[in-house]
């Protein structure tokens, strides 16, 4: 038992694994993996500036292109949508202390 706890431990350290995973990330990935483009990939997304938004993160994947990902990837399309964020307002004020 203890000897998996320090290997553990050395993992963690030395090898830390991201959790935080942007669909981004997958994405390109797995355009390397194929060898493919990103012109290649805007036939998929539906157009020519749609990778580039999206890669750039000003866009997010609609539930098609989602769906499109993960037949043509063969990845679970929780790695394409990634994590829900609460978008943030605009002049925003602190939270008060109390």
């Amino acid at each position: 038992m203890f000897l998996l706890l320090l290997i553990g431990a050395y993992e963690d350290k030395h090898y830390p694994m991201d959790e935080a995973v942007r669909p981004q990330d997958v994405v390109e990935f797995m355009l390397e993996q194929q060898n493919m483009s990103r012109g290649e990939l805007a036939a998929i997304l539906g157009g020519r500036s749609r990778p580039s938004d999206f890669m750039n993160g000003k866009r997010s994947l609609s539930m098609d292109q989602v769906q499109k990902l993960r037949e043509r990837f063969r990845v679970s399309a929780d790695l394409l949508i990634g994590s829900v964020e609460a978008p943030k307002r605009k002049n925003a004020r602190p939270a008060r202390r109390r």
